[in-house]
């Protein structure tokens, strides 16, 4: 064996291990001195192709420096030969000539040979124990103090600390958390405190194995590497053995799974382990998670302050806000950016939140040399499989923030219990944040990164995509949306925009369907104004599926604006139908808002429109909803005669929902027109209608709802208890729960007047309890309302204060400014009268300016009664005196 080119020792020959090192030292300044990094990547791409898959397993940069310096020598040529075979190829292309002896493969076994048969003496001297190897502590660590008490605390218990693993996103400051831990329990642990990177998801570096990692720390101790044991349970028993009876923490960054870092936990009973990884590791046993999400909008202001060595106080404190929410707080985002404006003096805050919010390309401004947030996210995103990314890539093109299975399956085109499953992988690779049980979202910056990738997938098939998720939205909320509308609704599309057949939800019943339309309701919204701009026909269809949801829960000013939306969109496209639809439901805001003149003027333009286009369903139902109108308008005469019309064809249609909702409004109308046993005899005939409704459709009875009618008959008749009490029982015979609670809630109204207060707040009580439970918000505010007057009639003040606070709320929410003005008018005599005329004059103020814009001139006079009683001219509001 040549020798020539290794150094001797004070005239002695250098050992076999150190003729190893220097032979590897001279080859490698051979090949140029490559950055060990790139090393290890070729040898781990040249080992992959000549070793079956599941069996190689890459060398680490630290292990190759290693066999350099001579502190060790592999154990298995096998492993070192991959970076021998780089190293000779790069040395042969640099320089052409090389020794024999640093390219010839026998040389290189000889030499090995005997490097691994002479013991490590290190000249007669043990080999140097290195007991403390922990990174350097960050030198910012903000927002993760709840955590890390959490850490410290389990540790310094006295019965031992337990296991901890730190999952979370790329750059969510994992590993600075443990690093921090790490060096404030060093006292803790005076044996040994180790740092061991696993590699799982850092660039160029091939995954570091157990049998690698266990080596390293054996080394650490001190061990020969002659008596490094060659198998990982060899190993493993070695290291549990020595750290068994001693105090040590070992860190183990960026672990992939739990396969990985089993066999290196110690398992002594005062030894600890930190382990960081980008999954949430929940097969390993014992271990406590502890999950680390984006930081909250202060705490990512204050760790941008610190890390850019800026106040950004006044007018800069805006920008950093907007930076850290372009950031989505993500900690390594809003770090790189901070470090930037660290370097960069001159520029301001400002600057640079303008300049982020202005790139096309985000995740392009959030890198800093070789640290980058799209990089770190390319290596969780290699680690998917193909099915896999193309769900987080067709996720980011979802309009909306969440989704659940049925709509993730949608996208993919997958069954839904195959993309529930999809799901809840990306959910444990922390890819996906759980918003609710089995609802998921991305992080804005993995929204961005999946965009970029989704760029360079066919145009065509995410638009099918898109597609089948908007046609799901449409189809599933026109299925919920019949469960909420009493009839007559306006008839349903026959014609459908549809690509590939979209999954369609289906609902047990009313609750169920009111359930998923308010928790999907800003993904329809979203997905509505999405395909305003790209496919108005599907924008008018999503819009008409929330119409039911809007009446019901408000606000009425945004459902006016959506209905007026879908108008002009159907106009544009020359859609009859969605127009006649839209004229409809603006007219039902105009309804339910007390509007009744202008709502009978837009079903009268609706029906125009369905005659128009021959729909006599849709005709239908405009007369029944122009007699409606009408008779709460106060022509009684002429809604008689147009609800009779209505009730022939409703007849002619064989539709017994709308000839039972038909007859019920005629009823009231005889009633009020003094035929009380017309009306009673209508009334039963609805109700044959509607248990034949429910035969044919399986649908509940839910469009027998009077509510308000208490509001109408304003003068006290002896009958009108028992037709309230005769109604009652006939909707609970037939189980129509809203129709129930509207009764109830007339009949606490007949009760009220005639004086028999205890027993209108029974039933007020009971009719509450049922809006609640069907979630009817409009109906709830109501009844708040008669309950908030019942109990300040009562002396309970406290009670009274309360429901008129909810009372308002619901209004408020609903967008009703009828509503809150009639509560802001009570509410005010109830203050007046508890002594509080300041709080009384600021209601009977808000009341009489709320009045005046509705042009509702009977609340205007009440809210003016309560200004004089306290003392105070109303003066008329600046906008409406200049409007």
């Amino acid at each position: 064996m040549a020798t020539n080119s290794v150094p001797e020792r004070r005239g002695e020959i250098a050992s076999a291990r150190a003729v190893f090192a220097a032979r590897l030292t001279e080859l490698y300044a051979a090949a140029g001195n490559p950055p060990l990094h790139r090393v290890a990547a070729a040898a781990d791409e040249r080992a992959r192709a000549a070793r079956p898959a599941g069996r190689h397993s890459g060398v680490p940069v630290q292990r190759i420096s290693d066999w350099r310096a001579g502190r060790n020598v592999p154990a298995r040529f096998e492993t070192f030969e991959p970076v021998l075979l780089t190293l000779v190829d790069l040395a042969t292309a640099r320089s052409g000539a090389v020794a024999a002896e640093l390219v010839r493969r026998s040389a290189w076994i000889q030499c090995w040979d005997a490097a691994r048969a002479e013991p490590d003496t290190g000249g007669g001297r043990p080999r140097p124990a290195v007991n403390t190897v922990l990174r350097r502590d960050v030198g910012v660590f903000v927002g993760r103090e709840r955590e890390l008490a959490a850490i410290l605390r389990a540790m310094e218990a006295a019965s031992g600390a337990p296991v901890h693993t730190v999952d979370g996103m790329a750059g969510a400051g994992k590993t600075a958390l443990a690093t921090r831990a790490a060096h404030l329990l060093a006292d803790r642990f005076p044996d040994g405190r180790f740092f061991v990177a696993l590699d799982a998801h850092t660039p160029g570096r091939p995954v570091v194995t157990a049998f690698d990692a266990l080596g390293t720390l054996l080394g650490n101790l001190g061990i020969d590497p002659a008596h490094i044991p060659p198998t990982v349970e060899g190993r493993r028993d070695l290291w549990q053995g020595w750290a068994a009876s001693r105090r040590v923490l070992l860190i183990l960054d960026d672990a992939r799974d739990a396969a990985q870092v089993e066999p290196l936990i110690p398992a002594g009973p005062h030894c600890s382990a930190l382990i960081t990884s980008r999954r949430r590791m929940m097969d390993l046993d014992g271990a406590v998670p502890i999950s680390l999400g984006s930081l909250d909008p202060a705490e990512a202001a204050d760790l941008f302050r610190v890390a850019a060595g800026r106040a950004a106080a006044g007018p800069e404190a805006d920008a950093v806000a907007t930076l850290t929410r372009l950031c989505g707080q993500l900690p390594l985002a809003i770090v790189l950016l901070a470090g930037r404006l660290a370097h960069h003096r001159a520029w301001s805050v400002t600057d640079l939140a303008t300049e982020l919010a202005a790139a096309r390309h985000r995740l392009g401004e959030l890198q800093a040399g070789d640290r980058a947030v799209r990089a770190a996210f390319t290596t969780s995103y290699a680690d998917l499989p193909p099915g896999r990314r193309l769900l987080l890539r067709r996720m980011s093109l979802h309009p909306g923030a969440d989704l659940d299975a049925w709509a993730a399956g949608a996208l993919t085109d997958l069954p839904t219990a195959e993309s529930r499953r999809e799901l809840d992988a990306l959910y444990t690779d922390n890819l996906v944040q759980e918003t609710a049980p089995g609802r998921y979202r991305l992080h804005d910056l993995i929204r961005e990164f999946g965009r970029e990738l989704a760029e360079a997938d066919p145009p065509a098939d995410n638009r099918r995509a898109l597609h089948r998720l908007l046609d799901y939205y449409r189809a599933t909320g026109a299925g919920a949306d019949r469960r909420l509308s009493p009839p007559p609704r306006p008839p349903a599309r026959i014609d459908v925009a549809g690509t590939d057949p979209a999954p369609v939800r289906e609902f047990a019943d009313q609750a169920a369907a009111v359930g998923w339309l308010r928790l999907e309701r800003a993904n329809l919204l979203s997905c509505a104004d999405h395909a305003s701009g790209h496919d108005p026909a599907r924008a008018i269809e999503l819009i008409e599926v929330l119409a039911g949801l809007l009446e019901r829960d408000g606000p009425w000013p945004l459902a006016r604006q959506l209905f007026q939306r879908t108008h002009d969109l159907a106009q544009h496209l020359n859609d009859g139908f969605g127009i006649a639809t839209a004229l409809a439901n603006l007219a039902r805001i105009s309804q339910v808002t007390g509007e009744f003149t202008d709502a009978g003027a837009g079903y009268r333009a609706a029906l125009a429109r369905y005659r128009e286009i021959g729909d006599r369903r849709g005709e239908a139902s405009m007369l029944t909803n122009i007699g409606i109108a009408s008779w709460r308008d106060g022509d009684r005469i002429g809604a008689r005669e147009v609800l009779s019309e209505a009730l022939a064809g409703h007849h002619a249609l064989g539709d017994p929902g709308g000839e039972a909702t038909t007859l019920i409004n005629l009823a009231i109308t005889v009633w009020l027109l003094g035929h009380r046993a017309t009306a009673m005899e209508y009334f039963r005939t609805a109700l044959t209608r509607y248990r034949r409704m429910a035969e044919l459709t399986g649908e509940d009875s839910t469009g027998l709802d009077n509510l308000g009618i208490g509001r109408w008959l304003t003068e006290y008749d002896a009958d009108v208890p028992y037709f309230y009490l005769e109604t009652l029982a006939l909707y609970r015979d037939i189980g129509n729960r809203p129709g129930e609670a509207s009764v109830l809630t007339n009949l606490g109204i007949v009760r009220h007047r005639t004086h028999q207060y205890r027993e209108a707040l029974a039933l007020f009580r009971q009719a509450l309890a049922i809006h609640r439970e069907i979630g009817s918000r409009n109906g709830e505010a109501i009844v708040l309302l008669n309950l908030a007057v019942s109990y300040r009639t009562c002396g309970e003040r406290a009670e009274a204060h309360e429901r008129f606070e909810e009372a308002l709320t619901a209004f408020r929410e609903l967008g009703d400014r009828r509503g809150e003005a009639e509560v802001l008018t009570e509410f005010g005599f109830f203050l007046h009268e508890g002594g509080d005329t300041g709080q009384a004059l600021a209601a009977f103020t808000a009341a009489a300016d709320l009045a005046l814009l509705t042009g509702n001139e009977a609340q205007h006079a009440r809210a003016r009664s309560g200004l004089a009683l306290c003392g105070a001219p109303w003066e008329i509001p600046m906008d409406a005196a200049t409007g």
